[in-house]
């Protein structure tokens, strides 16, 4: 009862067989699922998103995701989540779906109390492997991020003037990290990228060379870094016949245990200030339809709703985010 579980089991040609299964589970405390795959004995070929091929020789090749999300109580929610692979390419030659569409494969905790208009977060997180398997993080940035951990506290639209509720609201955010980038240190062409000219502009190293090489020639770092980020907002909401006019005032503040002059010669300041001004105009248009009648799509009348909007804003800040890494 409120489980299920699903065994696969496939035949490959050239591959041989793969073994593999497929977990759910779900009740009134909580929610997960397992998915795991193993080839025993891999002697076929990738084929790789750059369309280069890759033999195997017998290896043992596989992989397990699993998470779970348990409510601890009416407030407080933890999220596990894990990942591991076997090697670089075998999500992109068994699951490349997975490899385009699928957030990130990390492992991670993530403990969350919502409470009102507030929320109180932790999280932990990092990886296992030393290679990424997600083509768009490979893209961009080229790195992960490790958390170790981060603490969050937020709230939302707190009423400034108590004798005229939702005239002047305040958000705020806080979060406190200690962050370590985390480099694949794989080459381009164990991933598939064997043209020199194509690995140079895309990773800037050489096919055979480690791609935490480039990105350390680049100015990034895998030390440590603290860093405290708040960020303070007021809107004051009003309406003028069908217009709702929202101004608004933004300020944040980050600061570093380090500055990143080696990354950027301007960033040679330990924090970073940044403020913006601003307006939001909005209104809603609507028509009903009284004559739309249809028992096969199982309409009765039609609403149609069309909600414009415009932002007029500036901003400014001491260091442009160019001059920082992601």
């Amino acid at each position: 009862k409120d489980s299920r579980a699903d065994l696969l089991l496939d035949w490959y040609f050239d591959r041989g067989p793969a073994v593999g299964t497929e977990l759910g589970w779900k009740n009134d405390t909580g929610s997960g699922g397992l998915f795991g795959y193993l080839v025993p004995n891999d002697y076929g070929r990738d084929l790789l998103v750059t369309g280069a091929k890759k033999d195997f020789g017998g290896e043992t090749r596989g992989m397990i995701t699993g998470e779970h999300r348990a409510a601890l109580s009416d407030e407080w929610t933890l999220f596990l989540e894990g990942a591991y692979i076997s090697d670089e390419t075998f999500i992109d030659g068994y699951f490349e779906d997975q490899a385009k569409n699928r957030r990130e494969f990390t492992n991670s905790i993530y403990l969350r109390r919502l409470k009102d208009n507030s929320a109180l977060t932790v999280l932990g997180k990092t990886t296992f492997n030393n290679f990424i398997a997600n083509e768009y993080l490979l893209q961009a940035p080229g790195y992960t991020v490790d958390k170790e951990p981060e603490i969050g506290y937020t709230r939302l639209a707190d009423d400034l003037l108590a004798d005229h509720p939702g005239l002047l609201t305040y958000s705020s955010e806080y979060r406190l990290s200690q962050m370590r980038l985390r480099f694949p240190s794989v080459a381009p062409n164990e991933i598939g990228f064997l043209d020199a000219a194509r690995a140079n502009s895309i990773f800037g190293v050489a096919p055979g060379q480690s791609i935490a090489d480039g990105l350390r020639a680049q100015g990034y770092t895998q030390e440590p870094v603290t860093r405290f980020d708040t960020r303070h907002e007021v809107d004051m909401p009003l309406s003028a016949g069908p217009l709702n006019i929202t101004p608004f005032v933004a300020a944040r503040f980050t600061g570093y245990n380090d500055d990143f002059e080696q990354f950027s010669p301007r960033a040679d300041e330990a924090y970073r200030a940044w403020g913006s001004e601003g307006v939001t105009v909005a209104t809603e248009v609507q028509h009903v339809d009284n004559s739309v009648e249809s028992r096969l799509f199982d309409l009765h009348r039609m609403r149609h709703i069309i909600e414009p909007s415009l932002t007029v804003w500036h901003a400014d800040t001491t260091v442009d985010r160019v001059d920082l890494p992601v």
